[in-house]
């Protein structure tokens, strides 16, 4: 049985499989077969005489959890029961179910999901009588479970908290760990820590539970947070069964809290380990990997490694070279089309990357001309995103004043007082009249309506917002109408205070509209556009070419794919590029994306792109210097000359130098804003011809704006 298990291995996989019991690291390549590894181990163990209850492996989600255990069951048959499968969580709470002790919990203890944890936040923070607004239930869960998968306590937090707002910060956490405990309860975060501190501080439970498992397999050991490597550390020991799966070059969800030191530093943690490399590469051309390798070779935190495949040379990338996002977009559709229609590729082996989600707007437009049926992974596609209708929505209100179907989305967005039954009121008088709301509102006024002296007021502001706005219409351009209708309804503070934790994507879905708006000649085209776009969205369905963003793509695998949007600012990210940790995490992001391909990698890159309706002029990213020349094939769309390119050079300098006298902000700079008080700023991000402020509020923590939107003075 044993030699069984070994006989369609590679001689690496073989090693790996059958390596002697302690600890082992194996260091698995893209599409190296480490699921398969990780079962045969299984298998090995169980077929060496191993009771299945000693065996507890561990993986990221429950699907892969159910996988794993088909797998291992369709290998040795119901000799699999009692296998304990399951993730970090849902072992650790098993775990505490069993001795609930071990956490400091009674018998019969509840888990928080995270919607009940964040409703115990919210009653907590209002009983310190603090501000919901300035203090987000959401944004302050995400602090604590970040905290707690740190192994950061509330008395550390305290002791580490900066300023007024994070010592408030700590004291909610401390009243939330204090409220789960008198409620007999933990949240999802908690199970994990629980289990650590108990296995540390209660020898006869941790003794107890080294004996009862004797190997811990744990899968993508990378995305592995300190919270999950000391819960391996305590169980295991020093010397102890740990099979540990990953690949550091794959390690790309730090902003969910994943340190790959864990698997950097194994041979430090463990005694004796064992380290065996999968090089083999089951899924791509040599091609493929030879740029794959190339690229991420330049990456310091690493283990060298080099992949290779028996799949043939294949034939090198296509890079092409646009000259807007437009012309990238409208070029990867008929490279698209060609390969359905030239190719026999099928839509559903098609894949089209990017590194922000913004970016899908243009391919989704494109692909929508070209009548080329396709999906959005991840996410909703482009004009279905709220921040984006929210927009629309207000110019449509201004475009046509009776359109009471986008009046209704924006009458109380951002709040302003004008609750359902307030709607309804409006909603039915303006039926009874034979009229439009708006148009009501202005004959009539709010006082037909029989209102509250309050809701009247809120009804009477938010017209004279649409009367002031609807001023501007026919004098400005639909790319100034957004700008406008973001300034007046402070639309980036409501995005900020009702989920700091989106803020960003957001605000790059805004800018996005607003680069979109800046083609338009005015309003009314702009918008039938728009609708025409999502109108056809509508009738494509669910199948066809996937666009999706480069986190999105991991784990899947397509004949072709196109990355795009490869230069400095985009890929890697602005915020990543002058932090070298952060370029080598979006290097190993843009492995992650080429060792998708199985047969075909288009790689593409725009001389400009728009940013808030104004021209950016990014380099090529550096990714693209890093090539082997002989395994890429670049076109590049003709460059602008004559009067049209000195425009557009005019165009820029003058971009710059507007760009540049907004700036007058530096980190550090101590401000005051009307409404948050007094704070320092923290971040100044470069947002195309703008700049993002990240500022730290005494009072309200961090908010950020827009430079040139919002009103600060010098403190």
């Amino acid at each position: 049985m044993l030699e069984e298990l070994l006989e369609d291995l590679n001689p690496s996989q073989r090693e790996a499989v059958s390596a002697p019991i302690g600890p082992v690291l194996v260091l698995a390549g893209a599409g190296s077969g480490k699921t398969r590894v990780l079962t045969r181990r299984v298998a090995w163990l169980l077929a060496a005489g191993e009771r299945p209850s000693s065996i507890l492996a561990i993986t990221f989600t429950n699907k892969a959890a159910g996988e794993m255990a088909e797998r291992v069951r369709s290998l040795v048959g119901p000799n699999a029961d009692g296998l304990w499968v399951s993730t970090f969580h849902a072992a650790c709470a098993r775990m505490l179910r069993l001795h609930p002790e071990l956490g400091g919990l009674r018998s019969g203890w509840s888990i928080y999901d995270q919607d009940d944890a964040r409703r115990l936040l919210e009653r907590t923070i209002r009983r310190l009588d603090l501000d919901t607004k300035r203090f987000p239930p959401r944004a302050i869960a995400q602090q604590v479970s970040l905290a707690k998968a740190r192994l950061v306590d509330p008395e550390r937090f305290t002791d580490e908290a900066e300023g007024l707002y994070e010592r408030q910060v700590a004291m909610v956490y401390r009243s939330y760990q204090a409220a789960l405990a008198e409620a007999n309860a933990a949240d999802f975060d908690d199970l994990i820590g629980l289990v650590v501190e108990g296995l540390a501080t209660r020898p006869e439970l941790a003794e107890h539970w080294r004996r009862r498992f004797r190997h811990v397999l744990i899968d993508e050991y990378q995305d592995a947070n300190p919270a999950q490597h000391a819960f391996v550390a305590e169980l295991v020991g020093r010397s102890g069964s740990v099979f540990a799966v990953g690949d550091v070059d794959q390690s790309i969800y730090a902003f969910r809290g994943a340190d790959p030191s864990g698997v950097l530093t194994f041979e430090e943690r463990f005694d004796g380990a064992k380290v065996v490399t999968l090089e083999q590469n089951y899924r791509s051309t040599n091609a493929i990997l030879g740029l794959a390798n190339a690229v991420i070779a330049k990456n310091r935190r690493r283990y060298a490694k080099h992949l290779f495949s028996e799949l043939g040379e294949g034939t090198p990338a296509r890079r092409y070279q646009a000259t807007d996002e437009r012309d990238e977009a409208r070029w990867v559709a008929a490279t698209v089309r060609e390969f359905l229609q030239r190719g026999g590729v099928d839509p559903s082996e098609i894949a089209v990357i990017f590194r922000t989600n913004a970016q899908s707007r243009p391919l989704e437009e494109a692909f929508s001309e070209a009548g080329i049926p396709f999906r959005v992974v991840g996410g909703v596609r482009f004009y279905e995103r709220r921040e984006v209708r929210d927009l629309l929505a207000y110019l449509r209100v201004l475009a046509n004043p009776d359109d009471d179907v986008a009046l209704a989305r924006i009458l109380n967005v951002p709040r302003r007082g004008i609750g359902r039954g307030t709607e309804e009121a409006l909603q039915a008088a303006a039926a009874l009249r034979g009229r439009s709301m708006l148009s009501l509102l202005r004959a009539e006024g709010v006082e037909v309506l029989g209102l509250t002296s309050r809701q009247e007021r809120a009804l009477r502001g938010f017209v004279e917002l649409i009367d002031r706005l609807g001023a501007l219409a026919s004098l400005h351009r639909p790319s100034e109408l957004i700008d406008a209708v973001v300034a007046e309804t402070s639309y980036l503070e409501h995005l900020n205070e009702e989920d700091p934790i989106t803020l960003e994507g957001r605000l790059e879905n805004i800018a996005e509209l607003r680069a979109s708006a800046a083609e338009a000649d005015d309003l009314e085209s702009f918008l039938e556009r728009a609708a025409l776009v999502s109108a056809v969205d509508e009738v494509m369905g669910a199948s066809g070419v996937t666009l999706l963003t480069a986190h999105a793509a991991k784990g899947l695998e397509f004949d072709v794919v196109v990355v795009v949007g490869l230069e400095e600012g985009v890929f890697p990210h602005v915020r990543a590029i002058v932090d070298a940790e952060a370029v080598e995490e979006e290097r190993r992001l843009f492995y992650v994306a080429m060792t998708r391909a199985r047969t075909t990698l288009v790689l593409t890159s725009a001389r400009r792109r728009a940013s808030w309706g104004e021209p950016l002029y990014n380099p090529p990213s550096r990714f693209l210097d890093e090539l082997p020349a002989d395994l890429v094939a670049t076109t590049a769309a003709p460059v602008a000359v004559g009067t049209a390119c000195a425009e557009s050079i005019q165009r820029a300098s003058a971009v710059v130098e507007a760009r540049a006298a907004r700036s007058e902000w530096v980190v550090g700079d101590r401000v005051f804003h009307a409404r948050y008080g007094e704070g320092t700023i923290r971040r100044v991000v470069p947002r195309g011809v703008d700049d993002e402020l990240v500022i730290a509020f005494h009072g309200a923590g961090e908010r950020r704006f827009f430079a040139s939107m919002v009103k600060l003075r010098r403190a």
